[in-house]
């Protein structure tokens, strides 16, 4: 099983606690830490020859999405009470700045 997942393996710890063989991010030669990129992945899937190295996906015409924060994310109380007070946030998954 291939588990390819940002931050903390979770899934990939518990999938090997079950028994099952696992390939993680240590294997695959992927970052512990930092953001995962299509290009990264990609990269990845063309070394187990799962799809081939300039082969890319088709794009999908999908609405934008505004980025959210996480639903168990500290900060949200924070960030909403300033919206409240019509105070202006902006925030990326690396660093928050009013």
């Amino acid at each position: 099983m291939i588990v390819i997942e940002e931050l903390r393996p979770y899934l990939e710890e518990n999938f090997q606690r079950l028994g099952l063989h696992v390939l993680g991010k240590n294997e695959l030669g992927l970052e512990e830490i930092g953001e995962l990129t299509p290009d990264s992945v990609r990269q990845v899937l063309a070394n187990l020859q799962l799809t081939s190295k300039g082969e890319k996906p088709e794009l999908l015409n999908l609405p934008p999405r505004p980025p959210a924060l996480c639903p168990g994310c500290p900060h949200r109380a924070f960030y909403y009470a300033l919206n409240m007070v019509n105070q202006h946030v902006h925030c990326d998954t690396k660093m928050c700045w009013m």
